[in-house]
């Protein structure tokens, strides 16, 4: 099986970044940012972003727009002060090329979500609680998909 962790993190605390870094060790895969392109026959995708003036930022969708997977599911976690997830939006940027018959992308309703440290909001978020959850999340999709 091939696991991929990618994810796109622009604030300075970097809280989309400590959770891909914490699934990157329960699985023993690195976990590295959306300039890194996906091999076609990943088979399990975990993509991490967070909300940008209420929406995903410009970069993680044309990550989106450029991702060819074969036969692979993305699995969305996420981090925000305000909002709940990006599930939606990751959704609809799938659905756009789907409109397009531009891809076969799969979308699980799975995801991860927490709260992130903006300004004074969520103070220490992610934390050892949001880590160790994000761990299991991972764990358990790999899991699930054998």
């Amino acid at each position: 099986m091939k696991i991929a962790v990618r994810y796109f993190s622009k604030s300075k605390n970097e809280n989309t970044r400590k959770l891909a870094k914490a699934m990157s060790e329960a699985l023993g895969v690195e976990a590295l940012d959306i300039s890194h392109p996906v091999d076609k026959d990943t088979d399990i995708l975990f993509l991490g972003n967070s909300v940008y003036y209420e929406d995903v930022d410009p970069n993680v969708k044309s990550f989106i727009d450029n991702l060819e997977l074969e036969k692979g599911t993305i699995y969305n976690f996420s981090s925000s002060a305000i909002k709940k997830s990006t599930h939606s939006q990751i959704k609809k940027c799938i659905e756009e090329r789907k409109i397009k018959g531009e891809t076969g992308l799969k979308l699980s309703d799975k995801e991860f979500f927490c709260k992130g440290e903006f300004g004074l909001m969520h103070k220490d978020r992610p934390n050892s609680c949001d880590l160790m959850n994000i761990k299991d999340f991972a764990k358990n999709v790999v899991a699930a998909y054998n």
